[in-house]
């Protein structure tokens, strides 16, 4: 499978996955190619292959990339070669991208298992980072002003995750990448009955979602074993049966649950309500 990390500048991007790397040798990191200057501690090939704005079109120009794009005055972009070198190990990949090159290489992989998370801060929280960090002020401000045009975009994701806890976001994800499954319904809990179920509004939700409506995410709780639903529910299913995404917020949080509908109920549901 393909995890594809998006979020705000400063929102622990490159500190979980790092994390996830370290914990995990069937996961591999997609380096991607650069026109940025190498930052203190960074090398050729840790963590982008740094080369000049001139070799980077040269590449565009003959094809050799995924995908591409321009962001805060520098190329960032997706070398086929190298991408299709770690598929073909069968590894599980890791790779932080930006908003437009997120969906602009799920296309390009759509044969492939790919899942997209965006880690988000709010906005207070991403103006302290990145003056702790040590930004300048019109970094910030270019930064800040890109923040909207993130968040606007987040709800196209597979999951959104509040990162502050570190600790908590990488369990999370690597919980997702241990079950490489594209059946979410597999592994995600439901704490409702499939009898309690409001049939009409499951059919009004996949109709709008067929139709291209977005949602705002569905709260989903990970306890450190299992995800569970305890409210939304009939949207999850619409977007199951529509196979249409609705992003999923994941919390990290231990809940008290009674009982869990059986897998198999919940995918005979999603076949007999298919054809809505």
């Amino acid at each position: 499978m393909i995890l594809l990390l998006s979020g705000s500048s400063s929102s622990g991007k490159n500190t979980v996955i790092k994390k996830l790397l370290e914990n995990n040798k069937n996961i591999k990191y997609i380096n991607s190619f650069t026109s940025r200057e190498k930052r203190p501690n960074e090398s050729n090939g840790n963590p982008y292959f740094f080369i000049s704005k001139d070799e980077f079109q040269n590449k565009i120009k003959n094809n050799e990339f995924y995908e591409h794009e321009f962001i805060h005055n520098n190329f960032y972009g997706v070398e086929k070669a190298f991408c299709q070198n770690l598929l073909n190990q069968n590894y599980s990949l890791v790779k932080d991208m930006g908003v437009i090159g997120t969906f602009s290489l799920k296309e390009h992989l759509k044969d492939q298992f790919v899942e997209t998370v965006f880690l988000y801060v709010n906005k207070r929280e991403l103006k302290k980072r990145l003056k702790l960090r040590g930004d300048k002020k019109e970094d910030i401000k270019r930064r800040m002003k890109r923040f909207k045009f993130e968040k606007q975009n987040s709800l196209k994701y597979n999951f959104l995750i509040h990162n502050k806890n570190f600790n908590n976001t990488v369990s999370m994800l690597e919980k997702i990448i241990s079950l490489n499954t594209p059946e979410f319904y597999n592994y995600i809990k439901l704490t409702n009955k499939i009898e309690k179920i409001n049939l009409k509004k499951v059919v009004k939700y996949a109709n709008k979602l067929t139709n291209n409506k977005l949602f705002k995410p569905i709260k989903v709780y990970f306890n450190e074993k299992e995800f569970y639903l305890k409210k939304d529910t009939e949207k999850y299913l619409a977007s199951l049966i529509s196979k249409t995404n609705v992003t999923k917020k994941l919390v990290f949080k231990k809940v008290k649950v009674k009982q869990t509908e059986k897998q198999e109920n919940v995918i005979a549901f999603i076949e007999e309500y298919k054809m809505i």
